[in-house]
């Protein structure tokens, strides 16, 4: 049995919203559809988990960091 985790959840053109998971690489995969790769935004604080292929299966933008 695996651990739940809260995780912070954004769709293309949706809200942020929390959802509890799995803690497992097939949750992650799961909620992005497909590979996953992370993406540190701040270290030790926010992790992006996104997916890999994204740009090259043409997905839409969904967040932007400045």
């Amino acid at each position: 049995m695996s651990e739940k985790i809260h995780v912070m959840v954004k769709e293309p053109g949706e809200k942020w919203e929390r959802r509890e998971v799995d803690n497992t690489l097939r949750a992650f995969q799961g909620l992005v559809g497909g590979y996953i790769e992370t993406v540190t935004v701040t270290p030790g604080r926010l992790v992006l988990i996104v997916n890999k292929e994204g740009k090259m299966q043409g997905l839409p933008g969904n967040v932007l960091f400045r």
